[in-house]
């Protein structure tokens, strides 16, 4: 049976937004324009958009050289068990401004040595691994957008040092088996509206390692044996608006005026597993003190800002498939096979 490519609407209705767009696939016999990153990276140009689609195997390491949209289907697409899924991206002197959505990565986002790298914007991905983002020696990335994210950390910190001059963290859910999350934020970065969710058998302490960071509008939510200073080594950094809930004894109060020891009432994430599941619901009940209480008038937490944050990785403006169905087992040689296909409009 002929692979149905999984962005065909998107390919239909958005092809006036981008230079040249192709398909990346790696499943044998795909209809595609690619079969593997190397090919793809050798065949696009700057301002082209890469279409991922799902596939059973990883793409593996993709080396960014060049100003691109890499565009996957969702880190849970509705309509396939697959994902658009990389092992690592690494990020070279060419590549600023680069769009990266709905893929999933399993070990690293990492900005290379001696590299230059400004305005990539990060949205609607899956990031796991032990450190997650990192940055290699005299490596720069100034004024990066990371929003609406699962960023997941099965072991240390968070390393973004390179990250520079104005770096906005928003709608992200933030997920720790550590005691800490971020080390060496730089001054001016924005952390906004995100869910913080630590489940540790240490003692959380540390948690922003940094100077000058904003730290607005965030819940903090944490299942440790105890708790101590969340604000840990962030110096003069600015603290307004957050919730703080332990579910083990209290925490203590962070500086500035929050919302320190306030049970956000999310839908459903049980004590025992809060870090990130598909089938946990991060929404806020409607006798949340979080609902429509953020300093923009919106949900404290990844449900308010700009960007909200979905538990697929869809971008929202753009259409999408939601179920495609074959409704024939078999057909004669040169005979007819149809499908069903239901998708949705951008917007929704």
């Amino acid at each position: 049976m002929k692979k149905i490519p999984f962005l065909l609407v998107l390919l239909l209705t958005t092809s006036q937004l981008f230079a040249n767009k192709y398909t990346l696939d790696n499943s044998p016999g795909a209809p595609a324009d690619f079969t593997n990153v190397t090919d793809a990276m050798n065949g696009v140009s700057d301002g082209d958009t890469i279409y991922v689609q799902p596939s059973a195997t990883s793409y593996g390491i993709i080396n960014l050289n060049k100003r691109i949209v890499l565009l996957g289907a969702g880190h849970h697409p509705e309509f396939t068990s697959y994902r658009s899924e990389f092992s690592d991206i690494r990020f070279y002197t060419g590549s600023g401004e680069s769009i990266i959505k709905g893929v999933y990565v399993s070990n690293l986002i990492v900005i290379m040595a001696f590299q230059t790298v400004p305005n990539v914007i990060l949205s609607h991905n899956y990031f796991t691994g032990q450190n997650v983002m990192s940055y290699e020696s005299w490596a720069s990335a100034p004024t990066w957008i990371i929003e609406s994210n699962v960023i997941y950390s099965v072991a240390n910190w968070i390393s973004i040092g390179a990250f520079t001059d104005g770096t906005i963290f928003r709608n992200n859910l933030i997920c720790t088996v550590s005691s800490n999350i971020f080390y060496a934020l730089p001054a001016g970065t924005i952390l906004d509206h995100n869910t913080f969710i630590f489940s540790s058998s240490y003692q959380v302490e540390n948690l922003i390692n940094g100077t000058s960071v904003n730290v607005t509008n965030n819940i903090f939510y944490i299942n440790a044996p105890a708790t101590g200073n969340l604000q840990g080594t962030c110096t003069s950094c600015f603290w307004e608006n957050n919730m703080t809930y332990a579910l083990n004894g209290t925490i203590n109060d962070l500086p500035g005026n929050n919302y320190n020891n306030t049970d956000p009432l999310f839908v459903n994430v049980p004590d025992n597993s809060p870090l990130f599941l598909y089938t946990n619901d991060y929404h806020l009940t409607a006798l949340s003190p979080a609902l429509d209480a953020a300093t923009d008038g919106t949900d404290i937490g990844l449900t308010g800002g700009i960007t909200p944050f979905n538990m697929y990785g869809f971008d929202p403006h753009l259409p999408r498939l939601q179920e495609v169905n074959l409704l024939e087992n078999a057909a004669p040689v040169n005979g007819t096979i149809t499908l069903r296909i239901r998708g949705v409009a951008s917007g929704q």
